[in-house]
């Protein structure tokens, strides 16, 4: 089962870090992964095992000098609860 989870997990932290500075509401139709990756990696991560191989990707997501983690959290900010983030 983790085997799945870490795929996906690293899936979704790819097309996390594939979105730039100029990402836009219209460039994201570009991702159509974009909106689930944003919401839900993290949930994939939790799984046993998941963690030890995502480190690289969690890395340059939480990098401050890279505009991922910020885009990240404008696509779906993971303090609000779920019901309350739908637009």
């Amino acid at each position: 089962m983790s085997h799945a989870h870490t795929f996906v997990t690293q899936t979704c932290l790819g097309v996390l870090l594939h979105l730039d500075k100029n990402t836009t509401s219209w460039s994201l139709m570009e991702f159509p992964l974009a909106e689930y990756a944003a919401q839900y990696w993290l949930e994939h991560a939790h799984f046993e095992g998941v963690l030890q191989h995502a480190v690289e990707g969690m890395k340059q997501l939480f990098d401050q000098m890279k505009p991922h983690l910020s885009i990240w959290v404008w696509i779906h900010d993971p303090t609000i609860p779920s019901w309350r983030s739908h637009k």
